[in-house]
């Protein structure tokens, strides 16, 4: 289920939409520090774990250029979600620069290669233990 908006959400609630499907394990991925993800993430884990779902997060914070404000916002959401959730796993978005070994990928390879090798191993833990911690 991809809900954009913290309005689509509360209509998703109100309608009845997410009922169903509650009881699951979910995988919040979302972007924090701007406005959307920040606010959107905790209000949805908050719904669901209160509706005695398993939340697992995976989230990414700002580039450090970004500034203080949407860090801090970042940080103060994830503080949230830890309470909430089974687990949290933060990927930084600065990390695209670190060092990626020998390779000349340009940074959106980079990108998508750490980011898809994080969930991969992640959903190996929730397989093979049946939790993601």
């Amino acid at each position: 289920i991809l809900i954009p908006t913290l309005p689509a959400f509360k209509r998703a609630v109100s309608d009845g939409d997410l009922v169903t499907h509650a009881s699951c394990v979910w995988l919040l991925v979302a972007g924090l520090g701007g406005d959307t993800g920040t606010r959107l993430a905790p209000a949805l884990a908050a719904w669901l774990s209160g509706s005695g779902a398993i939340v697992h997060a995976f989230v990414s914070w700002p580039f450090e250029f970004e500034g203080e404000l949407r860090l801090g916002r970042a940080k103060k959401a994830s503080e949230i979600l830890v309470s909430l959730c089974e687990s949290v796993r933060v990927f930084p978005n600065d990390s695209i620069f670190d060092d990626p070994g020998e390779t000349s990928q340009p940074f959106d390879a980079v990108w998508e290669d750490r980011t898809s090798t994080a969930l991969r191993d992640y959903h190996q833990r929730l397989v093979v233990t049946g939790r993601g911690g």
